[in-house]
């Protein structure tokens, strides 16, 4: 939604706890510069109900409908059971709201990956036992949340940070790196050179393990 405000405005009004504010979009430096700091102030700076209410307020005040994209992109519960029925697939939760966990209460974190999973098992008769973490930050989700998503019962669950899989992670499955595939590099060329584990050894400086 941020980036489609974005995108056709040259200009927004946004509300901030110092007063109201004016950015600048006339040109794309702006706009992604503009991107990447409400991006931050968003997942850093408030909380994740203050977060919702300041996008439903932009996209109504710019025209965004919020609920076009959903329609368009998101699974049906029809599509997501006949993915499931694919041997090579495994459908895993992902909570219910999508908030960054670092910022919830224990309970709160609980009910997200709880409900996500009874949700998921109600619509396709099978309880996951893998969990991916809204975001992956170490900020955002850290070993309190690792030890939420063991104590719920999931055998793995995966934080975005970039890495490959070692032996030594077989005492940390509720903490493992992970290699995505997410649109820009969608040649098997690609594929493979990130499956082979070097770019992220390099991106990681040589470091395996990032559990904390």
């Amino acid at each position: 939604d941020l980036e489609r405000i974005i995108a056709k405005q040259r200009s927004i009004y946004m509300e901030t706890p110092h007063g109201r504010r004016q950015i600048d979009l006339q040109t794309p430096s702006q706009k992604t510069e503009a991107f990447d700091e409400l991006l931050v102030y968003l997942l850093m700076n408030i909380t994740e109900e203050q977060q919702r209410e300041l996008v439903r307020t932009l996209c109504k005040s710019y025209g965004i409908d919020q609920y076009s994209h959903l329609r368009d992109q998101v699974m049906s519960w029809q599509e997501i059971n006949e993915l499931a029925k694919d041997p090579l697939c495994s459908i895993g939760a992902h909570t219910i709201n999508h908030y960054a966990l670092s910022k919830l209460t224990k309970d709160q974190v609980m009910f997200e990956m709880e409900q996500s999973r009874d949700v998921i098992k109600s619509e396709i008769g099978v309880a996951p036992k893998h969990f991916a973490y809204p975001y992956g930050d170490p900020e955002l989700a850290a070993t309190r949340e690792f030890q939420l998503a063991k104590k719920c019962g999931f055998e793995t669950a995966v934080t975005p940070r970039h890495g490959v899989i070692y032996s030594s992670h077989a005492e940390h499955m509720q903490a493992l790196p992970r290699v995505s595939i997410n649109g820009y590099h969608q040649s098997m060329h690609y594929i493979y050179t990130l499956l082979s584990g070097i770019p992220a050894r390099m991106k990681n400086r040589g470091r395996k393990m990032d559990v904390a």
